[in-house]
């Protein structure tokens, strides 16, 4: 067997070898000819064809440093999860779409991703607030009732992506680190260095989905709502919709990983002067209505209260937005989102 590998021509193993090295250069060209970028789209873009699947590639965050850094102008921040990115919409009809048309005093960036978490918001406005010190700019922060209460068993359930823990490792504390078990070997930073370099990989899911659609085929699971004949009736999703897996139920503890990981923000935020708005969105009251009980209201003052001891403002929107303007029982349509920035604008304003 071996004296047939040694007899195999080595001309042949160098031309297999350069065509390998050939199609990664020409998958590399078409990865940055044809990933919308964050500049492009204005928010989260990892996916050759699905605008509504937001996670940032590598390409979104490199180029969200160089625009940052050129922009003159004030900036708002827009830091959640695929509500304020707003999934099954435009960028443009989305809540940031609608901020930059109500004023023209600030930048906006959407840096919000689809599964965002308390730690994915940490991270960001530390790393925000040391390429952009000050408190010129205005930070806001949506929370999602789901995310507190999660066990931190799973990586998923406290950050949106894994690069992100890497991207960001300079910011995490020692506590942090020991909470999430991140200790990166040498094979973790080189992986992570070829992941960064070499787009293809950065990017498998979006090369792969377009043989497979294995990534695809979750997100369209996780968010339903994008339409065409998968869209399960909106009485099927009511009558399916179970609080005890969508809505935590029981009382959020401090101890708990995000809801610790929000108290750290709110430290952070307050030893800082920042500008900032931290708030729970509204939901389909419709859908949800039978999960919003006592200790749902209790878990909701304690989120204000927490805030206002750290002298943040916050605010929860829960019941503000009219069921008709939801997709589901918390993504919102193009004049849900309208109404929904017109009421955070309202907000900062003040």
């Amino acid at each position: 067997m071996f004296e047939k590998i040694l007899q195999f021509p080595r001309e042949r193993i160098y031309r297999i070898g350069i065509s390998f090295v050939l199609f990664f250069i020409l998958i590399n060209i078409c990865v940055y000819a044809y990933l919308p970028s964050f500049k492009q789209t204005g928010r989260a873009s990892e996916f050759f064809l699905d605008i509504n699947i937001c996670n940032f590639s590598d390409k979104d965050l490199s180029e969200i440093e160089n625009l940052i850094k050129n922009d003159t102008k004030d900036k708002i921040f827009l830091l959640g999860d695929s509500i304020m990115y707003g999934i099954g919409i435009e960028e443009k009809q989305s809540v940031s779409g609608n901020l930059r048309s109500v004023q023209n005093k600030y930048s906006v960036y959407n840096l919000s991703v689809c599964g965002a978490k308390p730690l994915d918001f940490l991270l960001w406005i530390q790393y925000l607030n040391e390429i952009e010190p000050g408190n010129k700019n205005i930070y806001l922060v949506q929370y999602n009732y789901k995310w507190f209460g999660l066990g931190e068993d799973k990586i998923e359930n406290v950050i949106s992506q894994k690069k992100t823990l890497q991207y960001f490792k300079d910011y995490l504390s020692e506590d942090l680190k020991t909470d999430l078990n991140f200790n990166p070997n040498w094979f973790n930073n080189f992986t992570y260095f070829v992941e960064k370099n070499i787009p293809v990989v950065s990017s498998k899911t979006t090369l792969f989905a377009l043989i497979f659609r294995e990534r695809s085929k979750e997100d369209l699971i996780k968010h339903v709502f994008f339409g065409g004949n998968i869209k399960p009736s909106f009485e099927e999703k009511k009558k399916n919709f179970n609080c005890r897996i969508d809505y935590a139920s029981g009382v959020w503890e401090a101890d708990d990983f995000n809801y610790k990981i929000y108290l750290k923000t709110l430290d952070f935020i307050n030893k800082n002067q920042l500008n900032a708005l931290v708030f729970i969105p509204a939901y389909n009251e419709q859908i949800t209505g039978k999960c919003q009980d006592e200790k749902f209201q209790y878990n909701l003052n304690k989120f204000i209260d927490d805030a206002e001891v750290k002298n943040v403002t916050s605010a929860v929107f829960v019941k503000d937005i009219p069921p008709e303007l939801f997709l589901d029982d918390m993504h919102l349509t193009e004049e849900g989102s309208k109404n929904f920035a017109e009421k955070i604008f309202s907000k900062i304003s003040q």
